[in-house]
């Protein structure tokens, strides 16, 4: 009988020691399946985040390579051509020994009569922010002064508005309110009554003749100031005597003015790259709708190509330009 119970109790020791080791089995392999489970997020966690950095880094290095990369020539929306006519001065002015103010100014009463003659052909006198917004109409001109004068204000602005036509106004912010230009009461009153104001940089240096940087400061200050002064953006912008270099050109489509002009002879062809728009000077003698070509040549054709490719005529020149209304 006691050795029946002996073989018993062996028995369940044995049995109790077996399932005790099924059991340290099966916690050990839980423990190695918990081991490669744990190792194998921790590849996956930082494979992925690996990956993740690569990607930002890539991207960072793209864009730093996207911002070191030269700006591309501005390109306008608006794909047709105009002609922006160039003034400077609208006074009585008949003192002969200043060949260049007599041929820089053209009196009130001719400007009116310019101004008359295009409204009667159907021409429309619109801004750089139209053509931005693609307010273009057939037969559509931009009658543009250069520097900012008082005159633009007393004399000019009224002409205009008696009309209901629009001009731009080029600024040259360091001579706002000195004697002989307007000051910023008269061209906020300007720029409401739907007047646009375009930089002629600080003080309408030869930006030719500047370093780089010189270039940038006269044409960032020219822009703010009239930002700051008058609360509106600047879209345009004058070379200053139509002086520059590749470098103004980097400059300008830097500075995020869409449309820069000059005083090359002919059409505005936004097709191109609009920080060198042409324009049409305007004088004395000029008669509209026949002079919009710039070169007394056909007239200009709205809606479309101009009537000559700009490129088939000599460029501008001193010479030209004098011979030219030398005669008139």
């Amino acid at each position: 009988m006691a050795q029946k119970k002996r073989t018993g109790t062996r028995r369940s020791n044995r049995a109790a020691k077996k399932r005790s080791r099924r059991n340290d089995l099966a916690v050990l392999a839980l423990g190695i399946v918990t081991i490669f489970a744990g190792s194998w997020l921790l590849y996956s966690y930082a494979g992925g985040q690996s990956a993740t950095t690569r990607a930002a880094e890539g991207a960072s290095t793209s864009s730093s390579q996207a911002s070191a990369t030269p700006s591309a020539p501005v390109v306008s929306a608006y794909r047709g051509s105009l002609p922006i006519v160039m003034y400077h001065y609208i006074r009585d002015y008949a003192t002969t020994t200043d060949t260049v103010g007599m041929n820089l100014s053209v009196k009130p009463e001719t400007f009116g009569k310019q101004l008359d003659a295009l409204k009667a052909d159907g021409w429309t006198s619109i801004t750089f922010a139209d053509v931005a917004n693609g307010r273009v109409p057939e037969k559509s001109v931009i009658l543009t002064f250069d520097d900012g004068y008082d005159d633009a204000f007393t004399n000019a602005f009224p002409e205009l508005q008696k009309r209901g036509m629009k001009g731009v106004f080029y600024i040259v912010s360091g001579f706002v309110g000195q004697p002989g230009y307007a000051n910023w009461e008269q061209l906020r009153a300007m720029q409401a009554a739907g007047m646009e104001l375009g930089a002629h940089t600080t003080d309408h240096r030869d930006l030719a003749t500047m370093p780089a940087d010189q270039q940038r400061m006269e044409i960032d200050e020219s822009i703010t100031a009239i930002r700051d002064n008058t609360g509106t953006s600047v879209v345009t912008f004058a070379y200053p005597s139509g002086k520059y270099n590749d470098e103004t050109l980097q400059a300008m489509r830097d500075s995020g003015v869409f449309f820069s002009v000059t005083t090359q002879l002919g059409v505005a062809d936004f097709a191109g790259d609009t920080a060198q728009l042409r324009r049409v000077r305007a004088g004395e003698a000029s008669v509209f709708p026949k002079d919009l070509d710039g070169l007394n040549g056909n007239p200009y054709v709205s809606g479309g190509v101009p009537v000559f490719a700009p490129q088939q005529y000599p460029a501008y020149t001193k010479r030209y330009y004098r011979s030219k209304y030398r005669r008139r």
